[in-house]
């Protein structure tokens, strides 16, 4: 047995759960809301200050959640005895 037999898929990771302690949103779709919502938060914006925001902004802001993927913190999911899904819920 290798030591990745237990390492989810990243399909199968999650961002957040919900007060029964279920997950609730994949990080893949979590990531690409925050991405959705940092481009209509910039677009908000004045020219001016826009301007001086890369235009990576909205991808560095969707990956801040991707080391939920990592098998450290799945583990850390797994013993705090958060329930996981098996597969990615249909995108909404």
């Amino acid at each position: 047995m290798s030591g990745t037999d237990d390492v989810p898929r990243h399909e199968q990771c999650w961002a957040k759960t919900k007060n029964d302690r279920t997950p609730g949103i994949s990080v893949r779709n979590h990531c690409l809301n925050v991405g959705w919502v940092a481009e209509a938060l910039l677009a908000l914006l004045p020219a001016r200050l826009r301007e001086r925001i890369p235009n990576c902004a909205p991808a560095l802001a969707a990956l801040h959640d991707v080391g939920k993927v990592s098998p450290g913190f799945q583990l850390k999911i797994k013993l705090a005895g958060i329930k996981r899904r098996k597969t990615e819920p249909p995108a909404s």
